[in-house]
């Protein structure tokens, strides 16, 4: 959308899907209900105390009502409204933090992220075929209902998503692919002041890091290849998890300080 003052010099542009956004919106978290201003999104070099919570607002231009080929045979719902004993269909990942679809006739639920996973992607690193996404239960070439990734190399439950090429017989898990991970929306680098490290430290994604490294704040091992978040010190190669980063800015009690946490989406 354009501001209708562009003739006055106003160059002004935005999404739709940006300008449509409600200026306060209510998120429930399993611990607390969160507001969110929408804002625009602001430099990551500027924030020298905490880190800001992340969210993405791709969900938002979702529709209320689809069509999936994982259950072609009846229309899906969004709803907000899930019993706990009713299982999640597309993945092991059982997140209450966000809306799901529904089937209207049957008990059949998936994640509004896994709906909009692409039918066929390319992971040129492993494979030079396309990888297409399976999203019903089968077997592998060996009649087992299980299968192993090749990025990971840990065990794939069939019964759940996951992308495969048919004519190298490799399978991936959903998470282990960069461009569909749980953080392919999140753009990384930037740099952040921590009480816990001398030095500004930089935020990074595992799963393209790809190699374990020490936490300096808990002494455990991060682990790569795994999507998730973790800081480096470019300077003195400090490693620390996420949630270290986090449980050491709420030990320091430091004033004006975002604390932030990681869900599923």
């Amino acid at each position: 959308m354009r501001c209708a003052q562009q003739t006055f010099g106003c160059s002004f542009l935005a999404h739709k899907v940006c300008a449509d956004l409600l200026p306060i919106l209510k998120f429930g978290f399993t611990t607390r209900v969160r507001d969110v201003m929408a804002q625009p999104c602001p430099d990551p070099a500027k924030c020298s105390v905490g880190i800001p919570l992340m969210v993405d607002l791709s969900w938002m231009a979702t529709p209320s009502i689809v069509k999936h080929s994982s259950h072609s045979q009846h229309l899906l719902f969004r709803t907000s409204r899930r019993s706990m004993i009713s299982p999640i269909s597309c993945c092991s990942s059982d997140s209450l933090a966000f809306d799901v679809y529904k089937c209207s006739i049957c008990d059949f639920y998936i994640h509004i992220r896994c709906a909009a996973l692409p039918k066929m992607i390319h992971f040129h690193k492993f494979d030079q075929h396309p990888l297409h996404l399976i999203t019903a239960g089968t077997s592998n070439s060996f009649g087992s209902d299980h299968d192993i990734c090749e990025v990971c190399e840990e065990d794939i439950e069939c019964k759940y998503w996951f992308f495969h090429s048919a004519k190298c017989d490799y399978s991936f898990h959903v998470n282990c692919i960069p461009s569909v991970g749980y953080l392919s929306k999140v753009k990384f680098g930037g740099k952040y002041s921590m009480s816990c490290h001398s030095h500004p430290l930089m935020r990074k994604r595992m799963l393209t890091y790809g190699r374990n490294e020490r936490c300096g704040y808990c002494h455990k091992i991060i682990v790569g290849l795994v999507d998730q978040v973790a800081f480096s010190c470019e300077q003195c190669d400090y490693w620390i998890h996420f949630s270290c980063a986090s449980d050491s800015l709420s030990s320091s009690h430091t004033r004006g300080t975002i604390l932030f946490e990681e869900f599923d989406l």
